[in-house]
């Protein structure tokens, strides 16, 4: 068994999220966004191990299993299992976050004897040290079966999507061999965004799309370039030609931009204009979703009610706000801010987007 690394329980993000280098291309295109730069992390992670080794680990309780393998500081919350199968295993719970979001699964039963745990992009923003994670899955022996890397380009400078498309189509992902297959969501200018496909689901794929536009913000610049791996082709190659021990290697937690780079040679390309260096702080992407929820709030809000309130305000003069808190809020969260993985700072930011002068 390896050594526990020092850091393995430094819970800091800033001992192990490091800044981007410089700020890259600074020409915006005149376009709105108060985010500025770029972020680069891990946004998908999928797992898998043998139960025994868990068991040799004293771990019995599926409620524990997170805290375990990411830290009891990432907040997550196992559910009850669900008595439903899922992909290849006979049952599974969901893993919520501290917002009460989901975050992730953990599946079981069958499938010789492993278990499956998986996180999404909102899982993985709470995860607080990846090196303790990388500690605990050698520890369990376990074999990553996909992770996503995403870098976030706040203010759309580093590329266009169309033209990137037409390269696409062009051949600008032909490596050894057959060129990859590419496919293009276009919203024909409806505000939904546009998305590219490089690649096959399954092997290694490359996304790219407007990640503002997705969060329903029509003017948001934010474009994402998210490359998946999968490891169910990599590994090594037995006498009998089967391939065994298939799995990413593990050290993709701790060197995500390494292998974000290594995946297209456009990629490397892109990272050298953008001046990424390393992982980039992940409150620029909660920045990010807040900046682009609220506009889309505020767009919403003005056309559905905007005469309305203007109306009611009108008439109530200096009793608006007493009579408009009282008969028109109430207390739940719109469904739209939950899982943007602000927590407690999301009134701030909120503010911030709607006053910026005041704060």
């Amino acid at each position: 068994m390896s050594r526990r690394p020092d850091d393995a329980f430094d819970f800091s993000p800033v001992g192990v999220v490091e800044r981007v280098g410089g700020d890259g291309p600074n020409t915006n295109r005149g376009q709105k966004g108060g985010v500025t730069g770029f972020a680069l992390g891990i946004d998908w992670l999928t797992v898998t191990f043998p139960l025994a080794r868990l068991e040799e680990c004293s771990v019995f309780d599926l409620a524990t299993v997170c805290d375990f393998i990411f830290g009891s500081a990432a907040g997550f919350k196992v559910m009850r299992p669900t008595g439903r199968k899922f992909q290849f295993y006979n049952d599974y719970c969901v893993v919520l976050d501290r917002e009460d979001q989901l975050a992730g699964r953990i599946c079981f039963g069958g499938n010789n004897e492993r278990m499956q745990v998986e996180l999404t992009g909102a899982g993985c923003h709470w995860v607080p040290s990846w090196s303790y994670v990388h500690f605990q899955l050698e520890i369990l022996s376990a074999r990553i079966t996909r992770c996503d890397v995403a870098l976030d380009d706040f203010q759309g400078v580093a590329l266009d999507l169309h033209e990137l498309e037409a390269q696409a189509k062009a051949g600008l992902f032909k490596a050894n061999g057959r060129p990859p297959k590419t496919r293009f969501i276009d919203d024909h200018g409806n505000g939904t965004g546009c998305t590219l496909y490089v690649g096959k689901k399954g092997h290694k794929e490359l996304c790219v799309y407007e990640k503002g536009k997705a969060l329903k913000d029509e003017t948001s610049p934010w474009l994402r370039v998210e490359q998946r791996f999968y490891g169910k082709h990599v590994g090594e190659e037995n006498a009998a030609g089967e391939r065994v021990g298939s799995g990413l290697p593990l050290d993709i937690v701790l060197h995500p931009l390494r292998y974000f780079r290594a995946a297209h040679e456009y990629l490397a390309e892109l990272c050298d204009r953008c001046g990424i260096l390393d992982v980039a702080n992940k409150l620029k992407v909660v920045k990010a979703k807040v900046e682009a929820t609220v506009s889309a709030a505020v767009k919403w809000f003005k056309t559905q009610a905007g005469s309305s309130l203007n109306l009611f305000m009108q008439a109530l003069g200096d009793d608006a706000d007493g009579v408009l808190r009282k008969n028109l809020t109430r207390e739940p969260l719109p469904s739209r801010f939950k899982g943007l993985g602000a927590a407690e700072k999301l009134h701030e930011l909120v503010r911030h987007e709607l006053c910026p002068v005041s704060m």
